[in-house]
């Protein structure tokens, strides 16, 4: 309610001044009328807050508010939504209907009001290019609407207008047939130019598969990018490719500018060859390559305005750098550069009124609106001139490097001839100087040979080590991991289990400390090779550190074939062990868990098993123990 009557009161302060009073133009629609433009006859009220409705634009506190439109339809980039008022009569009772034109084809929302036949209030025509392309009443890149008319009333049009980028509302008014003649003209016109594009493309194209040279390839580039832009801003874009797709609409126009761009600035630094003409300049043209998506990528946060601004205003700085470079380049003796400037110094001018034109400083009109356009078509055509000079000049550079070479190949064998008396002399003593070395060098590689033969050794047997104990040659902890691992796999493809047996020697410390450590290494190698025996060949044995084994049986059904291994070892390792002239008595203590109920990877497992085991010395040593789930 609040920005109601602030839209009320801005509205009711307009009508105190002088040009509220003049009396707006009625548009007349003869019968022979075929097309006319609206400036003068277009009033225009402006809508800050965008929540004005047709009834209040319509109403009698606003019939006033409306001020005649002054000078270029073009309103640059605003937040906020226009009213336009066009009043339409026609002398003669004839029904028909007349086509009304906005000519710009990015905008965002559009509603024509037109009054409602035999009752009070407006029928509303609702499009803009954040809508889908079939709302449109005539199938055409720009929005023209179909207008009914009859009888001599004056009949009072209302357009309202929004949009996030460039607000401009040319608006002209047509007969259908007039329309049609001038549509059919304007496709002529538009295909004309898309078709030299396309052939310019295929033809670089084919000039790039032919002498595989960057060079073409990045022109190709330019040319599918900026043709692709050029039939964005056309409106074309949306009413052949994406038309279902208005979200991608307006980053559409950015993202294809943020390419071009690119693609202009990789062609320039390759084909005015700047690290070589001027080095300086190539770097700045690579930083603004790198700067570009970055630009893009920073601004698209703020929104499509603020991003095509920044797109615009990066495009007329490249351009300026492109034919700086292109000077540069000319002035240092590179004949192509000459198109080069000439094709971008045309796009200079034409992009800035571009510029001036999406912030409002210049008007829409012929120039504004096509001349990047026609810009770019010179330019083209331009730079396909520059490029056969390009190969021109190429071929002038390579048949002077031809003779060049050729009288250097002359003077070398001339020259050659000299030596030859003296290099012939040198080879024989060479030759001696090469079997001495020859032999030398046979004898350092054998002695490299027998090195290289000791290292694979020693390599292997350090990869031994680092998998296996020292002691007992058992699998390590790191072994056991990999070998656990393995099991699991295995066990889960089988869908099978895998059994873990922590084994904890029994009074193996009174053993070390009373015999001494080489009895107690005697025990632990003996206890190895007895665990070895009692399980298969697929299991493992490993120490992972003083007196603890750990056993890792691969697929086993349940508890009882690991209960059944278990009993094997506490009988195999209560046998005692003799050395060194004495018999030692040992037992062991053996905790026991599942894979996957215990756990799922050695960690856990071991945990578990290790806790068992220790329940296992509690109830009295040499038994085992399951984890308890």
């Amino acid at each position: 309610m609040f920005i109601r009557l602030l839209c009320i009161g801005s509205s009711c302060f307009l009508l105190l001044l002088p040009a509220a009073n003049a009396e707006q133009a009625i548009v007349d629609i003869p019968a022979d009328f075929q097309t006319r433009g609206l400036a003068s006859e277009v009033d225009v009220l402006e809508d800050p807050a965008q929540a004005l409705t047709v009834a209040q634009v319509a109403g009698r506190d606003f019939e006033k508010a409306f001020l005649p439109q002054r000078g270029s339809a073009n309103l640059g980039y605003t937040g906020s939504a226009y009213w336009l008022r066009i009043k339409l009569r026609q002398p003669a009772p004839i029904d028909r209907t007349v086509l009304l034109e906005v000519e710009y084809p990015h905008l965002d929302h559009v509603s024509v009001f037109l009054p409602a036949t035999g009752a009070e209030g407006f029928v509303e025509k609702r499009t803009g290019d954040s809508t889908v392309f079939s709302t449109r009443d005539i199938n055409h890149r720009h929005f023209v609407f179909k207008v009914p008319l009859d009888g001599t009333d004056v009949r009072t049009i209302y357009v309202r207008i929004a949009s996030g980028g460039t607000v401009t509302y040319p608006v002209r008014l047509w007969s259908p047939e007039a329309f049609h003649d001038a549509h059919t003209l304007e496709l002529l016109i538009l295909g004309i130019f898309y078709g030299m594009l396309v052939a310019m493309a295929f033809y670089n194209l084919f000039l790039y598969l032919t002498v595989r040279d960057r060079v073409y390839l990045y022109y190709v580039a330019f040319i599918a990018s900026v043709g692709m832009l050029m039939f964005s801003l056309d409106g074309l874009g949306y009413q052949f490719i994406w038309t279902g797709l208005p979200a991608i609409v307006n980053w559409t126009n950015s993202t294809l500018t943020c390419l071009t761009l690119i693609f202009v600035q990789l062609f320039a630094h390759e084909f005015l060859s700047l690290p070589k003409t001027s080095p300086r300049m190539g770097r700045l043209i690579r930083g603004l390559i790198y700067l570009m998506p970055a630009a893009f990528a920073l601004t698209a946060f703020g929104g499509y305005s603020v991003a095509m601004r920044t797109m615009l205003q990066l495009g007329l700085i490249s351009l300026v750098v492109v034919v700086s470079c292109a000077v540069m380049s000319w002035r240092a003796g590179y004949r192509p550069a000459r198109f080069f400037f000439i094709a971008f110094g045309i796009e200079i001018p034409a992009a800035g009124m571009l510029m001036l034109s999406s912030i409002g400083m210049l008007p829409t009109n012929f120039l504004t609106v096509h001349g990047l356009q026609i810009g770019i078509g010179i330019d083209v055509l331009l730079l396909s001139i520059a490029l056969a000079d390009r190969i021109n000049a190429l071929k002038r550079d390579k048949e002077l490097a031809q003779a060049e070479a050729l009288a250097s190949q002359q003077r070398a064998l001339a020259d050659l001839k000299k030596h030859e008396e003296a290099l012939e002399k040198r080879v024989e003593e060479r030759t001696n100087e090469l079997h001495f070395l020859a032999n030398t060098l046979r004898d350092e590689i054998r002695k490299k040979e027998a090195i290289e033969v000791q290292l694979r050794e020693n390599e292997q047997q350090m990869r031994h080590l680092a998998h296996h104990d020292a002691l007992t040659g058992l699998p390590n902890r790191m072994s056991l991991q990999e070998r656990l691992t393995m099991a699991i796999q295995q066990a889960q493809r089988n869908g099978t289990s895998v059994a873990l047996l922590m084994i904890d020697l029994d009074n193996f410390k009174q053993i070390n400390d009373s015999w001494g450590h080489s009895a107690g290494d005697a025990v632990l190698c003996t206890v190895a090779r007895r665990l070895q025996a009692m399980v298969r060949n697929v299991d493992t044995v490993a120490r992972i550190g003083g007196d603890e084994f750990v056993v890792v049986l691969s697929d086993v059904d349940s508890d009882a074939d690991a209960l059944l291994v278990a009993e094997k070892i506490l009988t195999a390792l209560s046998e005692p062990v003799s050395a060194f002239g004495a018999t030692y008595q040992t037992s062991p203590s053996i905790g026991i868990s599942l894979f996957p109920r215990d756990g799922t990877n050695l960690d856990e497992l071991l945990k578990r098993a290790d806790t068992a085991a220790y329940q296992a010395k509690k109830a009295g040593k040499n038994t085992f123990r399951l984890a308890m789930s």
